[in-house]
């Protein structure tokens, strides 16, 4: 319980860090400020659609003035939306002399929207996970705070992405586990199985992407880093990180499930041998692998479904699909991820099963010992 609340005291302080750089940002980017639109005027010439958008801004040293601009709606792109009254978005305002000259649509407001889903997904945690729930709304929680507050930042500030990776993976783990179970025996065997696991992805990660010469600038997001805004960092790295942190959820799952297991059979049968929990944890993991592997790689498979259709419309010859990067990084990353995934399976059988019959050993001795003690003490 005490570990609870010291972990619960730390939600007001992610809260306010999230809040302090928010304004910062704002403060950065003071020409982007929050409006309402209060009219709307759909326009067409020729085959364009156009809306001239009346907004009132509500933030900024512009707060209250009403101000018009026309935005064009292009299909097929980012901008292929309408706007309608009352809609909530953020515009770009173009100033001169402390005059506003123009303005354009910078991104629409979309936090009351995710807002309300995040809401909605920890009702639903909460309401059938009781307890364990909210302990796994916290996890979560603490898992983005470290991602977005101290791994992103170290990378940023020039350090290796793999070894910030792992150091933040490694906390994210033992936090989540501790969190949902305390500090136990399983809790123990699933962080020791969900490290090995992980890590083991991330290895294979770096040497076949080594040997594949694997750049790790294939997408559009890493070459902008390097073209728009001159960033220098180890996108290889970065890409081996990617793949520790995407493995690491369905690890901690598989490694988890097979403690547990493990564990409640050791409670069940106090005499079972290191041999039958081993071969009893490798029985589980199979069912649960054969499930897991499957949604790792469709996941992977997902997000990579607009590159796919891509290449189908090139009309790429196989040969020359498998050869390109971008596909290659996504197998070494889905097979990688699988391996990482299935080896949990044997490590952490054989890390529960060592753990739980060394224990057993030593609270025989314990209870040996005792007994004799007892007994010397009652004859005297």
């Amino acid at each position: 319980m005490k570990k609870f609340f010291i972990l619960l005291s730390i939600i007001p302080i992610f809260f306010f860090c999230t809040t302090v750089e928010a304004e910062v940002l704002t403060q950065r980017n003071k020409n982007i400020v929050k409006a309402q639109v209060v009219k709307i005027e759909d326009m067409t010439e020729g085959n364009i659609e156009m809306q001239e958008t009346s907004v009132l801004i509500k933030e900024g040293p512009f707060k209250g003035k009403h101000i018009t601009f026309t935005r064009t709606i292009t299909k097929y792109s980012k901008n292929d939306f309408k706007l309608y009254k009352d809609s909530d978005i953020y515009i770009n305002l173009y100033i001169q002399d402390d005059t506003i000259m123009d303005a354009s649509l910078a991104y629409v407001s979309r936090q009351e929207s995710i807002t309300l889903l995040a809401m909605c997904f920890l009702g639903v945690l909460v309401l059938f996970g009781m307890r364990k729930g909210v302990q796994s709304a916290i996890s979560l929680i603490l898992s983005g705070y470290l991602i977005i507050k101290v791994l992103i930042p170290w990378i940023k500030n020039g350090q290796e992405p793999v070894y910030s990776t792992v150091i933040v993976a490694s906390l994210i783990i033992t936090i989540s586990f501790i969190m949902i179970s305390g500090f136990s025996k399983k809790s123990i065997i699933a962080i020791i199985g969900t490290i090995l696991g992980t890590f083991l992805a991330g290895v294979l990660a770096s040497y076949f992407s080594n040997i594949s010469f694997i750049t790790g600038i294939e997408n559009e997001y890493s070459q902008f880093l390097i073209l728009e805004l001159g960033v220098q960092i180890d996108f290889r790295g970065l890409l081996f990180s990617g793949i520790i942190l995407g493995t690491l959820g369905a690890v901690m799952d598989v490694s988890m499930s097979i403690a547990s297991v493990l564990d409640e059979i050791k409670t069940q049968q106090e005499k079972a041998s290191l041999i039958e929990l081993f071969t009893s944890g490798l029985r589980v993991g199979r069912d649960i692998m054969a499930t897991m592997v499957n949604t790792l790689i469709l996941a992977y498979a997902g997000t990579a479904l607009p590159l796919f259709l891509f290449l189908s419309f090139m009309n790429m010859e196989t040969i020359n699909i498998i050869n390109s990067e971008a596909i290659a990084v996504e197998i070494i990353r889905a097979l990688c991820g699988s391996i990482g995934l299935i080896m949990s399976v044997p490590f952490t059988s054989l890390v529960g099963a060592i753990i739980l019959t060394f224990d057993n050993e030593k609270n025989k001795g314990y209870k040996y010992h005792r007994n004799i003690y007892r007994k010397r003490r009652y004859k005297v």
